[in-house]
């Protein structure tokens, strides 16, 4: 709304990207604001137990780092756009498959533990990407699988570096 009115108002243009589930290296596992694919890399790597709220058939649409990074370059290159533009993969998961391919791709022997859901958290989140797309001509480079690979590769170098 405020963001219009100023284009509206003064012929000031913006851009708003609303980020989807971000993920990649260099996230806090331990950090209350931790998002699941850390968490669920972390303790998968160090074969503890994982904890999925709810019946784990929840969706996300997951998004790799690098991806958002080349989409605020776009947001702050590309003239004459104004708006708000979701960032995201425009293709979902769910919580059990996500974590299903994080012990695969681990080779972890942890234990999946369901607990009930938290109040508030969401059952579906899936962006429509198109009109960030057709507007600023983004397109992720990074599947999921190829960001988890990568995710993943960071924690171990981070493990070895402890001992």
């Amino acid at each position: 709304y405020y963001l219009q009115s100023y284009l509206e108002n003064f012929g000031l243009q913006t851009i708003s990207l609303r980020y989807f589930n971000v993920f990649g290296p260099r996230q806090d596992p331990k950090s209350q604001y931790a998002a699941a694919i850390p968490i669920f890399v972390n303790n998968a790597l160090q074969n503890k137990e994982i904890i999925i709220y709810g019946d784990g058939k929840q969706t996300r649409d997951f998004i790799f780092v690098k991806d958002v990074v080349a989409a605020n370059v776009l947001a702050a290159t590309t003239e004459n756009v104004n708006g708000t533009f979701n960032v995201a993969c425009g293709s979902a998961i769910s919580i059990n498959q996500l974590v299903n391919l994080v012990l695969e791709l681990t080779n972890s022997k942890s234990h999946i533990r369901y607990e009930k859901e938290r109040a508030g958290d969401i059952k579906h989140s899936l962006a429509s990407i198109e009109e960030t797309k057709q507007q600023l001509g983004f397109q992720p480079k990074h599947d999921l699988l190829e960001g988890l690979k990568e995710t993943i590769n960071y924690f171990i170098q981070l493990f070895q570096n402890k001992k």
